[in-house]
């Protein structure tokens, strides 16, 4: 039997199964059926996600427009990652590439004309202390300009489906044209943390590059400072403008979850850690959730009755597959179906859906469905009555 994964948020009625839980894509359009953190955030808007199943654990203005800021980064990085340039080579820095960025006040690495860092110190320099100077020499090494980069920007995001997102430069500085969503930055740092090279320098807190420069993350020191909680925290990209206020996209690994937390419109005041104590409210709510194993291969989901002209066949159905959900761990788990009691079997295999919803206290956390076949009369005397029932 094939399973086929939805996304949904409907609670289906019938046959209620109490078996413990698995997964598959979960759903989540639809926050009031659906299972979510109750949190209080200093952020405006928030959409965090298990970038391993899909299921939505937190959804607060996810589609609202956004000016990205730094988080425009990720981005930048990806473009690199995937443009053919080696991590060893070298970049010239010119004047042209810093050209600029004293006046708009961006933060840097501290690069000047001349110096030779390599495509790895730039990344590190982008992702760790938000440099637009090691930007704006990723953009011209890897596409020879600011504008053929930013296309190349804009064409990923169609790729990935960001469909309410468009890139103006590679830095995140403030332009009105220069905006996303949360969920669109969800999938953008989904996509990005598959990439090893990124994952590891989006998860350090330092780096020194090749030139000597010491560098450290935008949020390490802070973390350390105010001894904010973030628990299973693996890195980050924040973002900061008077527009933007304090945004923040992270990566987190805990109880089984792989976690992406989006977070804007925080604090304006450029030393606040709003986003940073929004990203320990959502992680440490969560460290009382748990990935499940809510339904196991095998498992039974429910029988029903085949009827035949003269005499019945009753039938069980099991899983073909494990299904898992991200649940509080005290909550009560249901697994309901929409298997009727009976069905009419004829002198054929009829393949039936069999749809799956899996709950936590009332709430919706996964939907699913498999296939499974009502099977033929298999008596002779019953197939020639179907025959006749059938042609009349």
């Amino acid at each position: 039997m094939k399973i086929t994964n939805l996304i949904a948020a409907a609670v289906l009625s019938a046959n209620t199964v109490s078996t413990p839980v698995s997964t598959v894509i979960q759903k989540q359009d639809d926050s009031a059926s659906s299972l979510q953190l109750d949190v209080s955030l200093q952020s405006n808007d928030a959409y965090v996600i298990d970038a391993e199943n899909g299921q939505v654990l937190l959804d607060q203005n996810s589609e609202a427009k956004i000016y990205p800021a730094s988080m425009t980064k990720i981005m930048t990085a990806v473009v690199v990652l995937e443009s053919g340039l080696s991590l060893d080579q070298t970049v010239t820095i010119t004047d042209e590439m810093l050209d600029g960025l004293y006046e708009a006040e961006a933060a840097v690495v501290g690069y000047s004309a001349g110096d030779t860092p390599t495509v790895r110190d730039l990344l590190y320099g982008a992702l760790l202390p938000s440099g637009a100077d090691a930007v704006n020499a990723l953009a011209y090494a890897a596409s020879g300009s600011i504008d053929k980069f930013v296309e190349a920007m804009n064409q990923k995001a169609e790729e990935l489906g960001m469909d309410n997102t468009h890139f103006v430069n590679p830095t995140g500085l403030h332009d009105d044209n220069h905006y996303s969503t949360c969920k669109d930055i969800a999938t953008l740092t989904n996509y990005a943390v598959q990439n090893e090279t990124f994952r590891e320098i989006f998860s350090s807190s330092s780096y020194t590059d090749t030139l000597g420069n010491l560098m450290y993350s935008t949020v390490a020191g802070a973390i350390e400072r105010d001894h904010i909680s973030l628990p299973g925290f693996v890195g980050d990209k924040t973002g900061y403008t008077d527009d933007a206020g304090h945004c923040m996209a992270s990566y987190s690994e805990l109880n089984g979850m792989k976690i992406i937390i989006v977070t804007a419109h925080a604090m304006t005041d450029i030393y606040a850690t709003s986003h940073l104590q929004d990203a320990s409210t959502i992680l440490n709510a969560l460290n009382s959730w748990s990935r499940k194993t809510v339904v196991s291969t095998g498992d039974t989901l429910g029988s029903y009755i085949a009827e035949k002209v003269i005499g019945r066949m009753e039938e069980t159905i099991t899983s073909s597959e494990d299904i898992t959900a991200d649940v509080p761990d005290d909550a009560k788990i249901a697994v309901t179906t929409d298997l009727a009691n009976s069905y009419t079997a004829t002198n054929q295999d009829q393949t039936k859906q069999l749809n799956i919803t899996v709950t936590a206290d009332g709430k919706t956390v996964a939907e699913t469905a498999q296939t499974f076949t009502i099977p033929k009369a298999n008596d002779f005397f019953n197939r020639i009555l179907i025959f006749f029932r059938d042609l009349f």
